[in-house]
């Protein structure tokens, strides 16, 4: 279970991280992390950035993992309706920041309450997921955001033992905002990594393993980059124009994706893996979950700094799971 462990605090930690240095060129966040280092070398999580975030509260990025998180836990399985409602309902919760292609594809006019799980009959949720498909065909069907990947690491740890099903709950959890044939390439690829670290194969085979699974060309050219760079990342254009992720396209998925597989085969640790990849500025609270869960896969839960864990857990949980008599860093 430390694995499963780690994907889970390593999406929050990244995201968490990472919020601080949001929207910011990459010589930028550098000096800015270096000032923010403590004596001992130690990066703390300390929040603010451009949304003026507490210490250790997350973004959109984990908010919607946790949403697709206790819709798997209710439901003991992916349901895409219930999904999708609960996507739909955290976009009415007021939340600090969402992206463009998540609020075009989740905007319903019907205004749902915290007890929608139970006020909505099964009809009721399938009439919203329709309502969400059709957005996404008028406004989402080109978008290629890293919306898909920041939230959907909880599949990956629901599914690790089911490979098949995963591939396909993948594409349909991605479908509820997007519906580029690169979108679900990427989904596919980054979640079977996930899994299969989880279940202990070794980080080469599994980037092999992606490279063999990859069905576009464009996500193949990634992972064939990610092999010795984490930047330049190439855009999907012609004529070929790349990007460093810091201030051009910076929510392409590629950014993140290439940046994690890059990660994934040369971090010599969980932090310096996450670090690493935060520095590199742009959109960082989600390079750095999206990064941060692959390698919260890899290295366990062992590997993450206490600080960083304990930085997210509340007074309350900390008691509860004090009380209940479980270890405290998990």
């Amino acid at each position: 279970m430390k694995r499963v462990f780690g994907v889970f605090y390593g999406q929050l930690i990244g995201d968490a991280l990472g919020c601080r240095y949001e929207f910011k060129k990459s010589a930028v966040v550098c000096d800015e992390m270096a000032k923010d280092r403590q004596p001992d070398g130690f990066l703390p999580i300390l929040g603010g950035g451009p949304f003026e975030l507490r210490p250790g509260q997350i973004t959109d990025d984990s908010e919607l993992a946790l949403s697709l998180a206790r819709s798997l836990v209710a439901n003991k399985k992916y349901d895409k309706f219930d999904v999708a409602c609960s996507y739909a309902f955290w976009t009415q919760t007021n939340p600090p920041d969402i992206g463009d292609t998540t609020s075009s594809a989740l905007n319903i006019t019907q205004n749902l309450t915290s007890t929608w799980r139970t006020d909505l009959n099964h009809d009721q949720k399938r009439q919203i997921y329709e309502k969400i498909h059709q957005n996404i065909s008028l406004y989402c069907k080109t978008s290629m955001s890293n919306g898909c990947l920041m939230r959907i690491s909880p599949l990956a740890i629901a599914y690790r033992k089911d490979l098949d099903k995963l591939k396909e709950f993948a594409m349909k959890d991605a479908g509820l905002t997007h519906l580029h044939k690169v979108v679900f390439d990427a989904v596919r690829v980054y979640t079977r990594a996930i899994a299969l670290l989880i279940n202990g194969v070794d980080k080469n085979e599994v980037f092999e393993e992606a490279q063999k699974t990859a069905e576009t060309n464009v996500i193949q050219g990634h992972l064939e980059d990610a092999k010795t760079k984490a930047i330049p990342v190439r855009l999907p254009k012609e004529p070929v124009v790349f990007t460093d992720g810091d201030l051009k396209s910076i929510g392409y998925l590629g950014v993140a994706l290439q940046s994690a597989f890059y990660e994934l085969l040369h971090a010599t640790s969980f932090a310096s893996g996450v670090e690493a990849a935060i520095a590199r500025g742009g959109d960082t609270d989600t390079n750095g979950c999206i990064v941060a869960a692959l390698l919260g896969a890899r290295f366990g839960v062992d590997d993450i700094p206490d600080a960083w864990i304990k930085s997210l857990m509340p007074r309350r949980m900390k008691a509860v799971i004090k009380a209940k008599g479980y270890p405290t860093k998990y």
